[in-house]
């Protein structure tokens, strides 16, 4: 019987930012504003998304320790 290994934790969080950062871009793509105001709501959403992922991921690994 093949045992099967669980995903590597990082996965699931960086497909998931991956989607807030494609979902973001269509969002903020077709609204008529500055582009100064929409870079900025996009790396807001997307550092909104990579604190997600570090303590997601990163601080339940050094709980572990």
């Amino acid at each position: 019987m093949i045992q099967q290994r669980p995903p590597h934790p990082k996965i699931p969080y960086t497909i998931l930012l991956v989607l807030l950062g494609i979902g973001t871009f269509g969002l903020f793509s077709d609204m008529e504003l500055n582009f100064f105001v929409k870079s900025y709501a996009m790396l807001l959403l997307l550092a909104g998304g990579w604190a997600l992922l570090y303590f997601g991921v990163y601080l339940k690994g050094l709980r572990k320790k």
